[in-house]
């Protein structure tokens, strides 16, 4: 996943920031579709449209149960030491990063799409 990434997001019209959020998205998205899918699937696909406006990144997970990951509150991080770590946060650092970010599960496949513009 990530030499597709390095791969497609290089060659300098694309800034620094862009590339890191679209990493960071790529990793959080398919860490909870490893993480959250249960099915004997093991097929994640992931796309990559870059424009002169935006990136789009798209990754495709097959074989879930209907799920909608925007129903999920955001996180808040721990305040103090003693207080415990929650999930969530993988998602609440998405939603925080992308410029937009949607869902959609239809037939057991989970689609989820964040877009960066660029020129931010």
């Amino acid at each position: 996943m990530f030499g597709f990434l390095e791969t497609n997001l290089a060659g300098g019209s694309i800034d620094a920031r862009t590339v890191f959020v679209v990493k960071v998205a790529a990793e959080e998205i398919f860490t909870n579709f490893v993480r959250h899918n249960d099915s004997d699937s093991e097929s994640i696909s992931i796309e990559l449209e870059i424009s002169a406006e935006s990136v789009v990144l798209r990754l495709v997970d097959r074989g879930v149960d209907p799920f909608d990951p925007a129903t999920q509150p955001d996180r808040n991080t721990p305040r103090r030491e003693d207080e415990a770590w929650e999930g969530g946060f993988g998602l609440h650092l998405v939603r925080s990063l992308a410029d937009e970010l949607s869902y959609e599960c239809e037939n057991r496949e989970m689609k989820v799409t964040v877009v960066k513009d660029l020129g931010d």
